[in-house]
Formats: C-alpha cells, structure tokens, sequence
C-alpha cells in the first residue's frame, strides 16, 4: 500500500520536474533574464515538492489512525443478550417476524422511528428488525475520506435503550488499496425474529 503510493509519489515528481523546467524556460524567456528562470523553476518545484510530502504523509498518518480505532473501538458492544431481553419480554419473541423492507413497516411507524440519536450521531432506520426491535444504522467518514465509519444499533422500541453496537471502519486510499476492520458479532439482528414466522413467507 505505501509502496503504491510512493511510486506514485516518485512519478508526480518527475511531471513536475519536467513541467518546473518547461515552466522556468517560459517565464526566462519572457523576462530575458536567468534571476526570472532560477524563480519560474523554483515555484512550481516547491509547490509539487509540498503536494509529494502531503501525498506520502496521509496515507502513513491515515494507516496508523486506522489500525488504532481498528483495535480501541472497532468490535460490538452488547448491552443485552437475546436470553435477557426475552426474559424481560416474554412472549413478545413469538409474535416477531423479520422485515426485510422499510415498505413492510406502517407509515406512521417510519415516522415515529425513522431516526434516533446516540451519542451525537444521527442513526437512521435499516432493514432486518422487525416492530419492536430494530436495526439503525450510521456512517461518517474523515482523515480526508480515507477512512470510513460503520456503526450498527440493535434498539428495543419498548424501552427505548440499545441493545448492542457494532462497530467497522474501511480504510480506502486508493481503488485498489482497501482494508476492512470488523470483528466478530455476538449478537445478531436475525436473533430477535421468530424464525418459524420468517419461514412462513
């Protein structure tokens, strides 16, 4: 990955070494002075020179953001088991089937849970839950777009509390430079749906 990117950095170097000559020869020869040519070829060699510097330091300085959210947040926390929200609902767990579009929900429901807040991030209404448990979901990016942000909430309607989180980020530098950091879940949206009702459809 940073190999790929310093031979591209070794490459824009070249461009804009030939173009810093071009570009000197040009404001030389419309100065018809050496001082003017020293400087025409000088300005556009800085410049390129700060834009190598940039483009070999972000993907360095993203990585190493990366691989620490990847080990410090990334993973599912789990507030509830399925075992406990069931004892806390009994009953409940028979009636619920698995709806795989937001068209299956009521209108009035989508208006009423189509967004919740936590933490300061806005989550939106997804697919997989059912009318009492439900999956929101959010995304963000930053480091310049290199590195996006993944995050799941299984939400008990009833209570109004999350049952778990997980959350994943991709690191993306290039089309062909993508790494993915998402960890194991222990729970699972399809586990608060009633599979003999899901097989009824």
């Amino acid at each position: 990955m940073i190999l790929i990117a310093m031979c591209l950095c070794i490459l824009c170097f070249l461009v804009i070494w030939w173009i810093s000559i071009k570009f000197g020869g040009f404001i030389g020869n419309l100065l018809n002075d050496e001082k003017g040519r020293k400087i025409g070829r000088a300005i556009p060699f800085w410049l390129g020179f700060a834009f190598i510097i940039y483009m070999i330091g972000t993907p360095i300085l993203s990585y190493r953001y990366f691989s620490y959210l990847c080990h410090k947040n990334a993973g599912q926390k789990v507030y509830k088991t399925v075992e406990q929200w069931k004892e806390e609902n009994p009953n409940v767990f028979e009636t619920l089937k698995q709806i795989h579009s937001l068209n299956e929900y009521d209108k009035n429901f989508i208006e009423n849970h189509k967004e919740i807040k936590i933490d300061n991030k806005k989550y939106t209404l997804s697919t997989g839950g059912n009318n009492v448990v439900l999956q929101y979901f959010h995304r963000d990016e930053f480091n310049l777009g290199t590195i996006n942000y993944y995050s799941y909430i299984i939400f008990d309607s009833i209570t109004n509390s999350v049952i778990a989180q997980d959350d994943s980020y991709v690191y993306s530098i290039l089309p062909f430079t993508h790494k993915v950091c998402e960890k194991q879940r222990k729970v699972s949206i399809d586990d608060f749906s009633n599979p003999k009702l899901n097989e009824l459809e």
